[in-house]
């Protein structure tokens, strides 16, 4: 969710307005100068949007790409990739 705040000067008028977004885990995103708070808003909605967007095919990439433990995944790539080799050298390295 966005947090709009305004920025005063020191007589107490609005000078301009900002907005945050929380972007865990990297931190909030902070973007400020907007002429009204409507500006803002649309500003930081669209941000939102963006992020959900990118959380999305995130999480499907790592849903798709699950790795096993280094261990089981070396030995599947020797396995596979390296199956001309001598059966003592598979021995040594597992």
């Amino acid at each position: 969710m966005a947090y709009i705040n305004c920025r005063r000067n020191k007589k107490g008028k609005i000078t301009s307005w900002y907005y945050s977004v929380s972007n865990y885990p990297f931190g909030n995103i902070r973007k400020g100068k907007f002429e009204t708070k409507r500006e803002a808003e649309i500003a930081a909605q669209y941000l939102e949007e963006k992020l959900a967007e990118e959380k999305k095919t995130c999480k499907k990439i790592h849903s798709k790409y699950d790795l096993l433990p280094f261990n089981i995944e070396f030995e599947h790539w020797i396995k596979k990739k390296k199956s001309n080799l001598n059966q003592n050298t598979i021995l040594m390295t597992i």
